[in-house]
């Protein structure tokens, strides 16, 4: 019984073996009781018209028991009927016997009464029992009269048990065929059923397991019940996030070997050289201790992108506002990152507004925001060459551009450069990174209500502007 299959038949067959033999009594119940007697009411009443057709061309028959006797077995062929005739005093003059070896003992029992105000037929509808057998199922009397519609005498006529019994047998043979028939069917159906399901959960079973061993990488058909399609599509979803986040996952591990590699054997390097002497070089040591800070910095970079990946449950990721005088605040960034672009042999030119409003802000995340604007801008610009950062309110927003005029990005690469982990199809301006920096940059920037333009020529520069409501209005954000 464990099994879903055997489960799923024997709820499905149960009902039917037990629900059928009592559609079957009660259909054969009702057949008896209605279908069959009235049947049998429309037999009797055709032979008892027959009879009395021929009784009227032959009237000697009521006189006359020889004449009455040989008047039965003239019509005795064309009977299903038991006939008793009787003359106008109900004296009986002959029957047919009809499988009975003499006349009913009940022949003349029950008396009706014919006269000129009466002569229609009377019909007795025995009560049938299919456990208790009675003599006779249906009688008809019925009156034969004269021109002068004078009684001539009677007609008894009545259907045995036997021919009603026969009746039910046919009946109830062909009941039993259609249910048997009809419980087969039901096992069958059933059956195929059952085993067309374990199938299905069989084949979604396996592809979960094969899933979380890693083998799978085919989705799964989305057919079958509706049930079964929802399942499907519910776990293609699933694989298919799985996948992306295992893809991601792989990424982000190998661009940060690669990311934390070459900032920490820069400041190994330096370390080694200053304890092997060159602090006694004053110009060597500030050479030295100057790459260390720039490389920190992009250490702390690093470490303020991965923050951002967290789940968005973390607590420590959510969005902290506070009142910011704007002008004061990106006068600071220009002073923060002025000297990363001199150690970089680039010139960042300051061309920030002094009317800039106050805004609500989080003040480190939108650093992170425009710090990965500068840091391309940056290290994409070739030696000796500048870069703008430009903050001014425009047209009722406020407008924060960062201009380099470096390579430029390829327009085909221009739609991707926001999505996570993309470096470019033609590995020109984003070779370097873990390509989260722009991802991230989007982020902040809609959790302060704005949004980022990027407009790029290939061979002369990218401008990239921040667009913010001139009255930012901020709260919490997970």
């Amino acid at each position: 019984m464990k099994s879903l299959k055997t489960q799923f038949i024997i709820s499905h067959i149960v009902p039917v073996v037990v629900t059928i033999p009592l559609i079957a009594v009660a259909l054969s119940y009702a057949m008896e009781t209605h279908y069959i007697l009235k049947d049998m009411k429309k037999t009797i009443t055709y032979q008892a018209n027959l009879i009395k057709d021929y009784s009227e061309r032959a009237p000697e028959i009521w006189k006359d028991e020889a004449s009455a006797d040989a008047f039965i077995q003239e019509i005795r062929p064309q009977l299903i009927t038991g006939v008793i005739l009787f003359d106008k005093a109900w004296n009986m003059l002959a029957f047919s016997d009809n499988g009975l070896s003499g006349p009913p003992d009940d022949c003349c029992k029950s008396v009706p009464t014919f006269g000129q105000t009466s002569m229609k037929p009377i019909l007795n509808v025995s009560s049938y029992n299919p456990f208790h057998r009675s003599d006779d199922i249906i009688e008809m009397m019925v009156p034969v009269s004269n021109d002068q519609n004078e009684l001539l005498g009677i007609i008894r006529l009545n259907l045995p048990v036997d021919y009603f019994e026969d009746q039910l047998n046919q009946t109830a043979g062909r009941i039993v065929v259609i249910l048997l028939c009809g419980i087969a069917l039901g096992v069958l159906i059933g059956l195929v059923n059952a085993v067309n399901l374990e199938k299905q959960l069989n084949r979604t079973t396996n592809a979960i397991y094969e899933l979380s061993t890693g083998v799978r990488d085919n989705p799964l058909p989305e057919t079958g019940s509706k049930e079964i399609a929802q399942l499907s599509v519910a776990f293609n979803k699933l694989a298919e996030k799985l996948k992306s986040s295992e893809q991601k996952r792989t990424k982000l591990v190998s661009f940060l070997t690669h990311e934390l590699g070459r900032p920490l054997g820069a400041l190994s390097s330096a370390i080694d050289s200053l304890s092997l002497g060159a602090y006694q070089d004053e110009q060597l040591t500030r050479d030295l201790t100057s790459g260390m800070k720039n490389e920190i910095k992009r250490l702390e970079l690093l470490v303020g992108d991965l923050s951002i990946l967290r789940e968005e449950s973390d607590p420590q990721n959510q969005y902290l506002f506070n009142t910011v005088d704007l002008t004061e605040w990106m006068t600071e960034c220009y002073k923060y990152w002025s000297e990363f672009a001199s150690s970089k042999g680039v010139n960042l030119i300051n061309e920030i507004s002094e009317d800039l409003p106050q805004v609500e802000m989080d003040p480190y995340r939108f650093h992170q925001a425009t710090g990965n604007l500068l840091s391309n801008a940056i290290k994409h610009s070739p030696k000796g060459e500048r870069v703008i950062l430009r903050a001014s309110r425009i047209e009722g927003e406020i407008q924060i551009s960062v201009i380099d005029f470096g390579s430029g990005i390829p327009e085909t690469d221009l739609p991707y450069i926001f999505n996570s982990f993309y470096r470019g199809a033609e590995k020109k301006r984003f070779t370097q990174g873990m390509g989260l920096g722009l991802a991230i940059a989007q982020e902040v920037v809609t959790a302060h209500k704005g949004k980022i333009t990027v407009q790029s020529t290939v061979g002369k520069g990218s401008t990239f502007t921040i667009h913010l409501p001139s009255q930012t209005k901020g709260q919490s954000h997970s």
